[in-house]
């Protein structure tokens, strides 16, 4: 075969031989077929995808401007992706670029000066390219655009906004071939569907070179037992720390930065005689990029990570993953499994290291999930009236357009597509004047119609505003953490740093610190002294909830006695613990059977308990929890406290009255009707959305941050938030924006969709009442979330003593 003939010479030359799945992305591209490749970590997607541009690069010996655009969702993988394209283009005059956050002003303008044949950015940074009117030029001759980790973006706001990026540059490039690159997902065609204009058809091209899977769960080495509860998993520090070896380079991920601060210091001490690193979100850029670096040298024997190293950046060298906890959903066990020996085709094996007793079955489930090869459906947002609003702007800033022409560009991706006439005529009224409530202020009158009928920005000012937020999608507002006399090294969540004061001690990248003053965005610190006691830090980011496609196995394993899959290697060892943990929860309760709802019901001195155990993931049980008792006392004044795990939901209260109208009001307290008006009222919701619309008002361009050397603080840029907060919901209460505020706390804080989908299986499995003169196995980790939070640490452990006596005889 001839066709592809340069870059199968470049494969022959490193004794490669394109795999079945390369040849056929290779023929699609060719054939200008969008398409979607998803396989396996480590099986040649980034060459799958770009192989038949870089053949005709290779054989065309003329530079012809911008023919290849990488999108990806880090900066880290921009670098990484360009040395492995760099290489079969090496003999050629083609030139290979990286545009992103981390490009100096020089390498900016290169890109438009002197065009490359191949560039990589990210979907901030391709926001902040089409704004430029030298977009038109620049794009005009792109053949491809590869969306790698599109399952990642797929399932954010970032990847509505580079659907809408795409959407633009199909205008500047008609004939434009779209390929995505994802892990295996549970819905490719929908994933596909997404990444293409509404009703263009595309191709799946998917690999046959499964990895096999084995897990090994870590055993003590003593006669001791896993706890009934917990999170840092300590207990088998002993176990871990023996398995480590020099040489062998071991990736560690923990499901919260607190608890890989935990594990990063623990084993520093006591296998001092390795590298040992840690890697997390809220260390500096210049921290992270180091610990990468060891990764892909080889140079690390241990990394203790958090979801931060997820993503598909390659790290040949390492060896072995850890897992410690539940990594919580499948394709998160997946993807980090992948980590490890990144080459095709190779088998892996990850350890599972329980932080608890519960862990046990949601390691089985997993196996199970596994071998019926059961992933989680995405579920992107749609309608992000927020990310609009910004690529509006943005859009006028590249050149001045008409609205129906525009509505027809934003209609044709999936997450517009039902977007009507007055909608976005409300959201052109949102550009041009705010609302009727504040149109007076020059800072809101961001567009204006010109004489043609075209939008165009409004002034230079609203340009340079928006420039330096373009690309903006917002999570957590963060706080920089700073030594009195010293840079930055890192950042934490501001909800943590304002519950901090003077004097406390925290753990954070891997130094113990004292807090200093929280003052214009900064968190200014001090090294704490080895005597003064230390608090854990409890930042926000990390917390993973339970998939729901991992909890209906869990249930189903807690429902159904079935043996333990093979490809958990100590798969006897494993069935003999979960067959004590059923005759335990058999012995004192009853275990959760199909059909039905275990509802238990215990008298203690704090009074009366009720357990259910919807096993929903705790997403959906914070927002379950307060609304049953919000429908509760609003039958009868009644005091009711609750806690909620993954698995289940303890309500406490005075005296069994409740207990009662729950068993016999079951399915009106679990009723769809007037189900967003009790929310309000149990959740607040008013409160938190004016908290989530100071993200929202930022991500439309309405807050401005500050100009670089002179940010706003976190407190002036939430007072601006709130006072628009205000003055909408008292002038304007549907305006769109409000509006996108409480969608975005649905959605972000109970999962909506799953909690109807929740109430509505517990509506049709009655309750199987019982009660226990002790908690159970299920209940007791309940009780132990609850009673953590108000009792002195040996209080604490004398109580649940007793409570335990006998669990583990």
């Amino acid at each position: 075969m001839t066709q592809f003939r340069s870059i199968r010479s470049y494969f022959a030359s490193r004794q490669m031989t394109p795999f079945d799945f390369q040849q056929l992305a290779w023929e699609r591209t060719a054939a200008r077929v969008d398409q979607l490749i998803q396989c396996p970590t480590g099986s040649g997607k980034t060459l799958a995808a770009c192989g038949a541009i870089l053949d005709q690069l290779m054989a065309d010996e003329r530079p012809q401007g911008l023919r290849l655009l990488y999108v990806t969702p880090l900066r880290a993988m921009t670098r990484d992706l360009e040395l492995a394209v760099v290489e079969p283009l090496e003999q050629t005059p083609h030139r290979v670029m990286c545009r992103n956050g981390d490009s100096t002003a020089s390498e900016r303008m290169q890109v438009y000066r002197k065009p490359p044949q191949v560039l990589f950015t990210t979907p901030e940074s391709l926001s902040v390219m089409l704004s430029s009117p030298k977009a038109t030029t620049l794009f005009a001759n792109l053949q491809l655009v590869v969306v790698d980790e599109w399952h990642d973006l797929w399932s954010s706001k970032r990847g509505v906004q580079t659907t809408l990026c795409l959407a633009r540059l199909r205008q500047l490039s008609p004939n434009l071939v779209t390929t995505g690159v994802s892990a295996t997902l549970a819905n490719p065609q929908e994933a596909l569907e997404a990444l293409l204009p509404v009703g263009r058809k595309g191709a799946i091209t998917s690999s046959d070179l499964a990895r096999k899977l084995t897990l090994h769960i870590t055993q003590h080495d003593t006669d001791s037992r896993l706890p009934w509860a917990g999170h840092l998993g300590m207990n088998l520090l002993g176990p871990v720390a023996k398995s480590l070896d020099a040489g062998i380079t071991t990736l560690m991920f923990t499901n919260t930065r607190s608890q890989a601060e935990h594990w990063y210091q623990a084993l520093s001490i006591l296998r001092s005689d390795l590298k040992v690193f840690l890697h997390h979100g809220s260390l500096s850029r210049e921290m992270r990029e180091s610990v990468e670096t060891a990764l892909k040298e080889g140079t690390a024997d241990l990394v203790v990570a958090t979801s931060a190293l997820d993503l598909g950046v390659d790290f040949q060298a390492v060896d072995r993953v850890i897992q410690i906890g539940s990594p919580r959903s499948v394709s998160r066990l997946l993807q980090r499994a992948g980590r490890a020996k990144h080459r095709p085709g190779e088998a892996i094996e990850m350890q599972l290291v329980p932080t608890h007793r519960l862990h046990l079955n949601e390691y089985a489930a997993l196996a199970d999930a596994l071998d019926n090869h059961s992933l989680e459906p995405i579920r992107p947002p749609a309608l992000s009236l927020d990310v609009l609003l910004q690529h509006l702007v943005t859009m006028a800033m590249q050149a001045p357009w008409h609205a129906d022409a525009m509505q027809t560009e934003v209609c044709s991706i999936q997450a517009y597509q039902h977007l009507d006439s007055q909608q976005f005529a409300g959201l052109l009224t949102i550009l041009s004047k705010g609302s009727d409530s504040l149109q007076q202020y020059a800072e809101f009158r961001r567009l204006v119609q010109l004489d043609d009928g075209t939008w165009a920005v409004a002034s230079r000012q609203i340009a340079a505003r928006h420039r330096m937020s373009i690309g903006t999608i917002v999570a957590n507002t963060q706080v920089r953490v700073k030594m009195r006399r010293g840079k930055p090294f890192g950042e934490v969540e501001e909800q943590f740093a304002a519950r901090l004061k003077p004097g406390d001690v925290f753990r954070f990248a891997g130094k113990r610190l004292k807090v200093h003053t929280l003052r214009d965005g900064e968190l200014l610190v001090t090294p704490a002294s080895s005597g003064v006691a230390s608090e854990i830090p409890r930042w926000t980011g990390g917390r993973l909830p339970l998939s729901d496609t991992l909890a209906g196995f869990v249930m189903q394993r807690m429902g159904a006695h079935q043996p333990v899959s093979e490809r958990i290697d100590n798969a006897e060892w494993l069935n003999h613990e979960l067959q004590r943990t059923r005759a335990l929860q058999a012995d004192i309760s009853h275990v959760p059977t199909k059909g039905r709802t275990l509802l238990e019901q215990y008298r203690s001195r704090d009074g009366h308990h009720i357990w259910i155990y919807p096993f929903a993931g705790w997403l959906v049980h914070q927002a379950l929890a307060p609304l049953i008792a919000q429908r509760l006392a609003t039958q009868q004044p009644a005091t009711i406290t609750w806690t909620v795990n993954d698995y289940g939901i303890e309500w406490l209260c005075s005296d069994r009255e409740p207990i009662d109208r729950l068993l016999s009001d079951w399915e009106d307290l679990l009723s769809d009707h007037c189900l967003l008006d009790d929310l309000q009222s149990a959740l607040q919701l008013s409160e938190l959305a004016r908290r989530q619309f100071r993200a929202t008002a930022r991500i439309a361009g309405w807050i401005f941050q500050g100009y670089p050397g002179r940010m706003k603080s976190a407190r002036a840029l939430q007072t601006s938030a709130g006072l628009l907060f205000d003055v909408l919901s008292t002038y304007d209460p549907e305006h769109l924006l409000l509006e996108q505020a409480r969608q975005d706390v649905l959605r972000e804080f109970c999962d909506l969709d799953r909690l109807r989908e929740t109430c509505e299986r517990l509506r049709c499995n009655p309750p199987q009442s019982v009660e226990v003169t002790r908690p159970s196995p299920l209940g007791l980790p309940l009780m132990i979330e609850r009673l953590s939070a108000r009792v002195s640490t040996e209080t604490l452990q004398m109580r649940l003593a007793k409570l335990t006596a006998g669990f583990d005889d």
